[in-house]
This record gives structure tokens, sequence and C-alpha cells, in this order.
């Protein structure tokens, strides 16, 4: 994810939601199960179908959170994730 990207749904976090670490982790919790509703409506397993737009904003929702989590953490996404893509990889080829 483009840093520019990242540095701007941070600032927006916490500007738009000034919370503690702990509240901004509920509120992941909260936007996943946004999420969890939006792709169970959308694939017809609750109520009507919705627009793919509602999808798309739930991620971005769950995307804001956990950059912000990162930021507080320190944590270089862009840095570390795919080392741990490499760590999975390899123990799924690993257990097969």
């Amino acid at each position: 994810m483009d840093r520019h990207v990242r540095a701007t749904a941070c600032a927006l976090a916490v500007v738009h939601r000034p919370w503690p670490v702990e509240v901004r982790c509920l509120d992941l919790a909260e936007e996943v199960g946004e999420l969890a509703r939006a792709v169970l409506v959308a694939e017809g397993h609750k109520g009507t179908a919705a627009p793919a737009e509602e999808v798309a904003e739930a991620l971005c929702g769950v995307l804001v959170d956990v950059f912000a989590l990162a930021d507080h953490y320190h944590v270089e996404l862009d840095e570390l994730y795919p080392h741990l893509l490499a760590r999975l990889v390899s123990a799924l080829i690993h257990r097969w």
C-alpha cells in the first residue's frame, strides 16, 4: 500500500476519532463485523443483495484502523508483510 495513502488514513483516523489504542482495537473489531455483514449480504446469505461498494467501504474501514494501530506500534507493514507472507507460504509447503 502506498505510504501516502497509509499516512493519510492514519491522520484521518487520529483527527476524526482521537481514541486510545484499546478503543481503536475495539473499533477494528466492529469494522470487521461490518465487513462480515457486507459480505454475507453481497453473497445473498443475509438480507437482500447489496452493492459491491458496501464491501469496498467496509474493507477501507478495516484498513484505516489497521494502519492507525500499526502507526501507534511503529510497525512498518510494507516491510514486514512480505516476510510474514513468505514464512506462511513456507509453513504451508512443509505441512503438505
